[in-house]
């Protein structure tokens, strides 16, 4: 999918669907990834190269590799969570807790929410799931 006229990014499921395809599946997906580096926080090339793939595999997230339009160099990625994030209000200050209240750190980003939900499980206590939007 391209973003604008200098970068377009690229769903890693896109990949893998293609399988074992040295020329446009996972194989290529792995040298492509192999490249990146990120000299300011090598944790951020190190999830990319070793775990990005796993945990889109496992639904615990998915990765978008960003790429330039022009040169087609991988420039760098992001990753969506899949699973729900639990924080416990005790464990964290209340300037946290109100921050995490009021989703600041995606409605910072123009995302709007448009519903929730709750999550309905035997085994565990039932969680609000609040869905945010963003159009492109």
């Amino acid at each position: 999918m391209q973003i604008n006229d200098k970068f377009f990014y690229i769903n890693i499921r896109d990949y893998l669907a293609l399988g074992n395809d040295d020329k446009a599946g996972e194989p290529m997906l792995a040298r492509v990834l192999s490249g990146f580096s990120c000299p300011k926080n090598q944790d951020v090339a190190n999830f990319l190269k070793k775990n990005a793939v796993e945990f889109t595999k496992k639904s615990q997230s998915v990765t978008y590799p960003v790429f330039s339009v022009e040169s087609k160099e991988l420039l760098g990625y992001f990753t969506l969570a899949l699973k729900p994030l639990s924080v416990r209000g005790e464990t964290v200050s209340k300037t946290t807790k109100r921050k995490l209240l009021l989703l600041s750190f995606y409605r910072d980003n123009r995302f709007s929410q448009f519903d929730t939900r709750q999550t309905a499980s035997d085994a565990e206590e039932s969680h609000e799931l609040v869905q945010l939007l963003r159009l492109l």
